[in-house]
């Protein structure tokens, strides 16, 4: 199982993406950035690729364990480019 997110914030005229692989061991997370080509799309990793156990907070500001507490590995990607004026 290979989960993604993808964020988009956006400050002045520079957009700044970053894409978030969450997989079941290191290996298949780096192996979906290789697969989808995203070195190529200018992606590079911002940090280690290490185990986290994922929660929510829910609008009631109650914390939610996602995936049943289970620790995934979690490889994210960050992109920064100029946008058209």
């Amino acid at each position: 199982m290979t989960l993604q997110e993808t964020t988009t914030p956006q400050t002045s005229s520079l957009q700044n993406e970053c894409i978030t692989i969450i997989a079941r061991s290191p290996g298949q997370a780096l192996k979906e950035f290789h697969r989808r080509g995203l070195g190529k799309q200018g992606y590079a990793i911002c940090g280690r690729v290490v185990p986290h156990k994922f929660e929510v907070i829910n609008d009631d500001g109650a914390s939610e364990e996602l995936f049943n507490g289970e620790h995934f590995y979690s490889a994210t990607f960050f992109r920064r480019e100029e946008l058209p004026r």
